[in-house]
């Protein structure tokens, strides 16, 4: 009996040390974004976003539900049977899956590098006013908008395929991922209190979106999801995979 509550410390420390050591190369920047690029985003990471495919289109639920379900399970586990090494575990096993299965992309090169564009001209100002212009368009267009809205599934469909396109354009890469957009059930009332209206799940790569926007909403929503699942991490690099996505689409 002794030999297996060793092995299982170690196991839990050995996880712990390895996600903290990761955490802190993260922290200072220590992974060379060339080599991110070159060897992660443009190998590894499709190879592992790929294998999650089936098992994300398996299922018509989000992923993410089944392992909040789990996780609170290990959790009232580990403190009822004061298990703090179980939990440790957790914790250290769950942050590895997230970032070397997907996280890594925040150390790619930024999008503007891989593009070739110089930024170096564009101001604060120049900013603002297309963000007022967007809001003037989005008004104006709003009255002519159709009748009959694109359907969720349809959106959806056309979103993967775009995505796929544009991102194929930018980083000259194309894998087959899931091609399914989900909601989270468990996680439907803290979406709406804190006002979010989609996220992408790392741990399953699934790209989920609440049912609750506009049709009209829906295409950007969705397309800045799917971006995530094809390795934009940057926020600000989806939604501009997102624009191009969409703003180009009949």
């Amino acid at each position: 009996m002794v030999i297996p509550r060793v092995k299982h410390k170690s196991f839990a420390l050995g996880l712990f040390f390895l996600a903290a050591l990761t955490f802190v190369a993260s922290w200072f920047q220590l992974f060379p974004a060339d080599v991110v690029e070159r060897i992660y985003a443009h190998g590894v990471f499709p190879t592992i976003s790929r294998s999650f495919r089936p098992i994300a289109d398996l299922v018509p639920f989000s992923l993410l539900d089944l392992l909040i379900v789990a996780c609170l399970a290990i959790l009232i586990y580990s403190v009822y049977h004061r298990r703090w090494r179980l939990l440790l575990g957790t914790v250290s096993g769950l942050y590895l899956w997230f970032f070397w299965s997907w996280g890594l992309n925040y150390h790619r090169p930024p999008v503007s590098d891989r593009m070739g564009l110089d930024t170096s001209g564009i101001q604060q100002a120049d900013v603002d006013r297309f963000s007022e212009m967007a809001v003037r368009e989005i008004n104006r267009l709003w009255a002519a908008a159709s009748p009959d809205p694109l359907d969720r599934a349809t959106i959806n469909r056309m979103a993967m395929d775009r995505v796929e396109r544009v991102v194929f354009k930018v980083d000259g890469r194309d894998w087959p991922t899931t091609w399914r957009v989900k909601s989270s059930f468990l996680l439907a009332p803290w979406y709406a209190g804190a006002g979010i209206d989609g996220m992408f799940n790392p741990f399953g790569h699934e790209p989920l979106v609440v049912k609750g926007p506009y049709p009209f909403e829906l295409p950007f929503l969705m397309s800045h999801e799917i971006a995530h699942v094809r390795g934009i991490a940057n926020e600000g690099e989806a939604n501009l995979v997102a624009l191009l996505a969409t703003v180009a689409s009949d």
